[in-house]
């Protein structure tokens, strides 16, 4: 009997010199004392965590950065540092986070001769590779696309937006918690702001 208890009080994660204690005490005819409640667990942010990347170069942070919508062009949202483009591609990603929620934007150069055809190559391949989504057009840039992957208890829900102004490619992922529903008015709001961005600055 005070085997069993003592090795599932360890597993809880009790220490062992109390457990060891009791056994003793329990062996001599006492009554077995009961454990001390174990500690409340930490609160789990309703915001998801964006991917951790390194931190943009200055020279990316110049040539980019100037292309990325700021605070004041999104009510609500903290501006993060910049971070480098996702897989080894050249840009910028500059996250935005929210009370419930956070947005990233993502800008990458295209080139010139091909911007067309890579772009959609990426979307194409996006698309393909993403689970359970739901892709649509979204009048945005050259050929915006949208792609929805509703949340579960195990995931956000995540809303990326695809899209090119002249040679650069823009990526805009919006995501909240389970259960938090990611509104469509903001998803167009900002993809049309950052969208208007690249295209004012030439």
């Amino acid at each position: 009997m005070s085997s069993r208890r003592t090795v599932r009080w360890a597993r809880a994660g009790y220490w062992l010199t109390p457990v060891i204690g009791l056994t003793l005490v329990a062996g001599c005819g006492s009554p077995a004392q009961q454990p001390p409640p174990a500690p409340p667990a930490a609160p789990i942010s309703v915001v998801p965590t964006s991917p951790v990347a390194p931190a943009a170069a200055p020279a990316q942070l110049q040539e980019f950065g100037p292309l990325v919508i700021s605070d004041s062009e999104l009510p609500g949202y903290t501006r993060g540092a910049p971070l480098v483009a996702p897989d080894g591609k050249p840009g910028i990603t500059v996250p935005f986070k929210g009370r419930d929620s956070t947005i990233d934007v993502v800008i990458i150069p295209l080139p010139a001769a091909t911007a067309q055809a890579v772009y959609e190559q990426d979307v194409d391949k996006f698309v393909a590779s993403t689970p359970d989504e739901f892709d649509s057009p979204l009048d945005v840039g050259d050929q915006g696309k949208r792609i929805d992957v509703a949340g579960t208890p195990d995931r956000p829900n995540t809303t990326t937006v695809m899209f090119r102004v002249r040679t650069y490619y823009g990526i805009i992922r919006f995501q909240s918690p389970f259960g938090v529903s990611i509104r469509d008015d903001l998803v167009h709001a900002v993809s049309q702001k950052q969208a208007d961005k690249i295209d004012a600055a030439g």
